[in-house]
């Protein structure tokens, strides 16, 4: 019952139907050789944006050499997709389609829509590995020792669950998703006011008002949301 997000690279047949023997679903970008073969009249239509179609196991000579004879010949003959094409913004700013496909065909159940939304947000895992990387500054690691290495990862980890940790407690006080808020902000407000922590040691009360302040500020540093933006940055 788990639910997979994976970019195009991933989109294939054997990968789906693996992804499904093991009792889960994915949403993931339609393979590009895929996309510039695609056909939108076929299948079955859900909507003006959507479409059920039927994907026929190909040849065993399209395969890598990873897969052999006898576990292709395992996999199931045909498999129902959900193709799901809707407008993006692409990096460049933009406007393009881009073509989800889903093995959640039940459009009553699930929302296009909303799964071509929710794979929009697998976006935020490279913003996350850059938060990581450059903002908290840790791009390179000076250690001479694998132990040592070890440590400054380790110190990495709780860096960043903790300014994470305020960001879901800055989100829950503004009533918007954590996504919205900037992990930037959120660093800088909390080395700007981490000194003011020492005077009030041994004193809870201040203390967690200095923490509810801390919260509040948090709160205020979403990010400015403009899809299909035309004017260029500030």
């Amino acid at each position: 019952d788990d639910l997979l997000l994976a970019d195009r690279a991933y989109c294939s047949y054997a990968f789906i139907a693996a992804v499904r023997a093991r009792g889960a679903h994915c949403v993931m970008r339609l393979h590009q050789r895929r996309e510039s073969a695609l056909d939108w009249r076929e299948g079955r239509k859900l909507s003006p944006h959507e479409r059920l179609v039927t994907w026929r196991r190909p040849h065993f000579s399209a395969v890598k050499k990873h897969t052999t004879r006898e576990e292709w010949e395992a996999l199931p003959e045909s498999m129902e997709v959900r193709l799901i094409r809707l407008d993006y913004e692409d990096r460049s700013g933009k406007r393009s389609k881009m073509t989800v496909v889903t093995t959640l065909t039940d459009a009553q159940r699930h929302d296009g829509v909303e799964l071509h939304a929710l794979y929009a947000r697998r976006w935020d895992i490279e913003l996350r590995l850059r938060d990581i990387k450059t903002t908290l500054g840790f791009e390179m690691i000076n250690a001479k020792s694998p132990q040592m290495a070890r440590k400054n990862l380790a110190m990495v980890r709780i860096a960043y669950n903790l300014m994470r940790l305020l960001m879901q407690r800055g989100a829950r006080e503004a009533g918007v998703p954590t996504g919205v808020i900037s992990f930037k902000e959120t660093l800088d407000l909390a080395t700007s006011i981490h000194e003011s922590f020492r005077s009030l040691a041994g004193k809870p009360r201040k203390k967690a008002a200095q923490m509810g302040f801390l919260v509040e500020m948090v709160a205020t540093r979403t990010l400015d949301q403009r899809p299909f933006r035309h004017e260029p940055r500030a």
